[in-house]
């Protein structure tokens, strides 16, 4: 008989997931939660098509297997809020909703994050920043 150990969503595509309780499957299929933001390269203004569907490949933005420092971050998602947070060794990194302010406040904490790591100087190649900060989607 199968048994459930653990449950995990990616609350921001690309990143660490985060373990929870329970998981809702949407109408659609989709897992409530999961992968609500993406950070983006400034140059990926054009989705991929994917049966149908806008789709936006991990090698448009910031994802771990470019940038592995990003898995030393923890996220969470608070779906009633609309909030994401996100932890470094165990201090606030940023707490904020999805909200167009609030984007820009993760943006900026993220971006700050991989600039001071080793492979911060990737997200300095032409097309990934704008002039002073990533998008998200």
């Amino acid at each position: 008989m199968p048994h459930v150990v653990t449950l995990y969503r990616h609350p921001i595509k690309g990143f660490t997931p985060e373990p929870v309780t329970a998981l809702t499957v949407q109408a659609d299929g989709r897992v409530a939660g999961d992968r609500v933001l993406a950070f983006r390269f400034a140059d990926a203004v054009t989705p991929e098509k994917s049966d149908g569907l806008d789709y936006w490949p991990k090698s448009k933005g910031l994802a771990l297997q470019d940038f592995p420092a990003l898995a030393t971050l923890r996220t969470s998602y608070d779906d009633a809020a609309q909030r994401v947070r996100i932890e470094h060794d165990g201090s606030l990194l940023v707490d904020a909703g999805l909200d167009e302010d609030g984007r820009a406040e993760l943006v900026a904490a993220i971006t700050d994050f991989v600039l001071s790591t080793r492979e911060g100087r990737r997200l300095q190649r032409p097309g990934r920043l704008r002039s002073s900060s990533s998008e998200t989607e």
